[in-house]
C-alpha cells in the first residue's frame, strides 16, 4: 500500500537537463506565489492604514467636540452668576 502512494525516484545522475528544466519550473512556480503573497499583503495593509487613520479621525472629532461643549457650558455657568 505505501508502495502506490510513492512518488517515483528520480535519477539526478542519467539525466541532469531535464533535473534542471524541473527545478526552473518549481522556481518560477515559488516566485509567482511569492509575488501574489506580496500583493495580497500590500493591499491589507493600504485597508489597515485607511481604517486606522478613520478611527483616529473618528476619536480626535469626539475629543474635540466633548471639549468645545465643555468650554460651552463653563461659559454658560459663568453668565448664568451674575452679581447683583
Amino acid at each position: 500500500m505505501s508502495g502506490e502512494n510513492r512518488l517515483p525516484e528520480v535519477d539526478q545522475i542519467a539525466k541532469p537537463q531535464d533535473q534542471a528544466k524541473a527545478d526552473k519550473y518549481f522556481v518560477q512556480k515559488a516566485e509567482k506565489m511569492h509575488a501574489q503573497k506580496g500583493r495580497k499583503i500590500l493591499a491589507l495593509k493600504g485597508k489597515n492604514k485607511l481604517v486606522g487613520l478613520t478611527l483616529v479621525g473618528c476619536v480626535l472629532g469626539i475629543y474635540s467636540y466633548t471639549m468645545f461643549s465643555v468650554r460651552q457650558g463653563k461659559m454658560m455657568e459663568a453668565f448664568d452668576k451674575i452679581p447683583e
